[in-house]
């Protein structure tokens, strides 16, 4: 009865994230970026409690282990990628276009680099006219 009633209130903490994404239209994958702080690809437990804080979500220290919990399916102490993108998709938060998906790549690929984006534009930018083509973009 323990595991049902710990099921049920994770279940509840999940239904009050997945309102305010979707109400917010915010993807399973822009959501993984707010969340992760820090941008290594994986989210910590101040993470995780900070997003929520964030997101006007009241939570206490055992909400978020439960959370922890259920989303850290490598029990590693962090929330993977695949997994919380999974379990979003499971509740019905809409994922990316492939344009969307497609802008995402170039601006954390850009944000990587520590470059800024009229930096990377004039290098795409080849004859100066102030327009990517595809050509140039290709190359």
């Amino acid at each position: 009865e323990v595991a049902d009633s710990q099921y049920a209130w994770e279940q509840s903490l999940m239904n009050r994230i997945i309102i305010s994404l979707k109400k917010y239209k915010i993807s399973p994958q822009s959501a993984f970026e707010i969340f992760d702080k820090n941008r290594d690809g994986r989210i910590s437990k101040n993470e995780l409690r900070s997003a929520l804080f964030n997101m006007k979500i009241e939570v206490n220290s055992e909400d978020i282990d439960i959370l922890m919990k259920s989303l850290d399916v490598d029990s590693e102490g962090m929330i993977r990628y695949k997994s919380f993108i999974n379990r979003l998709k499971r509740y019905g938060v809409r994922s990316r276009t492939t344009q969307e998906q497609i802008i995402f790549t170039i601006t954390d690929s850009i944000a990587k680099l520590g470059k800024g984006i009229e930096e990377v534009f004039t290098y795409f930018d080849s004859d100066g006219d102030g327009i990517i083509s595809r050509e140039e973009f290709i190359q």
